[in-house]
C-alpha cells in the first residue's frame, strides 16, 4: 500500500512508550525509527528521509517545542505530531500550530490506536482512492490474533514492573525530603513518564493519579516549596492504584484522586 512506504521518526525518551507505539505502528505498515534524545533524532534526520515526526513535549535537556523550532530551519514542511501531557491551553496550542507548524497536538496519555488514526488523517490527502469492496474482501487477510496477544503481553509486562517503579520513586522522594535535589529531579522524571505512559498501556487510573502527583511535584521544576503532606497523600493514592489485587483499568479513577487530594 501507499502507506507502507511512510517513514516516521518517533522522538520519545520513555522506552516503554517507545516499545508499545513502535510495535503498534509497524504492524500498521509504517516504518518507525525511534530516537530517545534530540541528538539521536538529528542523526536519524541526517541519515534518512522521513515522512513525518512524532515529538514528545519533554526531552532530555530540551523541550519538544525547542526541538521543533530547530527542525523548522532545515525541514520547514515536515508534518509533526506533538505529544505532551501539558500544552492544553489555547496560547500554547497556537504557538505550536501557528508558529511551529505542528499538524496535531496529541494529549498524553494517548492510546496507540489514536496515534494511528491521526497519522491516517495526516497522510489521507496523498492516499489513492480505496479499492472496491469486492477486491478488499478477496485480499483481506485473517485478523492477526498474535498481534493482539503481543500487545496484551507488553501491557501485562508494564503492569508487572509498576510496583518496582513505585519502590524506586518512594526511595527518591525519601532522599529528596532530606535535601537531595538530584533525587527530586529524578523523582519528577519518573512521575512524568508514569503519567504519560501508563494510560497508553491501559492503566488509566495509574496515569491520572501520577498526573496529580506530577502537579504536586511541579515546584521541583519552578523552584517553589513542596507541600510534603500533599506529596505523601497523592503518593499513597498512587500506591493504592498500583497495589490493587488485579492491575487493570478502573472505572472513574478521578474520584479516588480527588478524595486523596482532599
Amino acid at each position: 500500500t501507499a502507506r507502507s512506504a511512510k517513514t516516521l521518526l518517533f522522538l520519545e525518551d520513555d522506552r516503554d512508550l517507545q516499545t508499545l507505539v513502535c510495535t503498534f505502528l509497524r504492524e500498521k505498515g509504517y516504518q518507525v525509527t525511534p530516537a530517545r534524545s534530540a541528538a539521536e533524532a538529528r542523526e536519524v534526520l541526517q541519515s534518512k528521509p522521513v515522512d513525518a515526526a512524532i515529538v514528545d513535549g519533554l526531552l532530555p535537556g530540551m523541550t519538544g517545542a525547542d526541538f521543533i523550532r530547530e527542525l523548522r530551519k532545515t525541514k520547514p514542511d515536515l508534518p509533526v505530531l506533538f505529544a505532551s501531557a501539558f500544552w492544553k491551553d489555547l496560547k500554547s496550542h497556537e504557538l505550536l500550530t501557528r508558529q511551529l507548524g505542528v499538524a496535531r497536538v496529541v494529549h498524553k496519555p494517548y492510546r496507540p490506536e489514536e496515534l494511528a488514526v491521526w497519522l491516517e488523517q495526516l497522510f489521507a490527502v496523498a492516499q489513492p482512492p480505496p479499492p472496491p469492496q469486492e477486491a478488499l474482501e478477496e485480499d483481506a487477510p485473517e485478523p492477526v490474533d498474535d498481534f493482539a496477544a503481543s500487545l496484551a503481553l507488553l501491557s501485562a509486562d508494564y503492569g508487572a514492573k509498576l510496583p518496582e517503579r513505585l519502590a524506586t520513586l518512594q526511595a527518591l522522594l525519601g532522599k529528596g525530603r532530606h535535601g537531595d535535589a538530584a533525587a527530586m529531579e529524578e523523582a519528577y522524571s519518573v512521575v512524568h513518564k508514569l503519567h504519560g505512559t501508563a494510560g497508553s498501556y491501559g492503566f488509566r487510573d495509574v496515569s491520572i493519579t501520577a498526573g496529580a502527583l506530577e502537579d504536586v511535584l511541579r515546584p521541583v521544576k519552578t523552584g517553589g516549596t513542596l507541600d510534603w503532606a500533599r506529596v505523601d497523600a497523592v503518593f499513597r493514592a498512587l500506591e493504592d492504584r498500583v497495589t490493587l489485587p488485579v492491575l487493570t483499568p478502573e472505572l472513574e479513577p478521578e474520584e479516588a484522586v480527588v478524595a486523596a487530594m482532599g
